[in-house]
């Protein structure tokens, strides 16, 4: 997946001198809360209807892994069907996409700590292959591993998807875990430092 309009959110974070956004998008009767975070180039998108969420990170050319846990997948599977009858996701990140190339100023709302807290929590998930820690959606701290235990792919995905790709790199290189919480501290918003 890519999200080709990503420099554009670059742009509106350094004209409106914030390091994140937050900014609303529909997609067919659904209406999406986005909150981008230029640190890290991660996003975190939640909808209204339900009390779920999802949290990816973008590489330098704006793409990223679509794979989204089933709770928010069947949250809006209906909103899915494309004119051949299949559920088709790339429709959904086609209209965050288009939503982003018309963004404007005035379109970017002030992310304040509760609403980031709020949405952090909702990306709690169940499903194990896609977060195997998905019941702990809050950072707490880092873990230096010992030379026999190495820093596991899923915490390593777990890390990019909060931190970015620079720092999933950092942790992989220097054999360091990120360590999660059902409850937010002091140091669940360190990826916005």
């Amino acid at each position: 997946m890519i999200i080709k309009n990503h420099k554009k959110l670059e742009e509106l974070c350094i004209s409106s001198e914030l390091s994140k956004l937050l900014f609303s998008f529909e997609f067919h009767t659904i209406e999406f809360k986005c909150l981008y975070f230029q640190k890290s180039s991660t996003f975190l998108i939640s909808h209204s209807n339900q009390d779920c969420a999802y949290m990816f990170a973008l590489d330098d050319n704006g793409k990223f892994n679509g794979k989204l846990p089933s709770e928010f997948y069947y949250s809006i599977r209906g909103t899915l069907l494309d004119q051949t009858g299949s559920h088709n996701i790339t429709q959904l990140w086609e209209s965050l996409d288009y939503s982003i190339s018309l963004l404007r100023q005035k379109d970017v709302e002030i992310a304040g700590t509760n609403d980031i807290i709020e949405h952090l929590g909702n990306t709690k998930t169940d499903d194990k292959s896609y977060d195997e820690l998905g019941n702990l959606p809050y950072f707490k701290t880092w873990r230096r591993n010992s030379e026999r235990t190495h820093v596991s792919g899923d915490n390593l995905r777990k890390t990019e998807r909060l931190f970015g790709s620079k720092v999933r790199e950092k942790c992989y290189q220097e054999n360091i875990s990120s360590v999660w919480s059902n409850v937010p501290t002091e140091k669940s918003l360190e990826f916005l430092k």
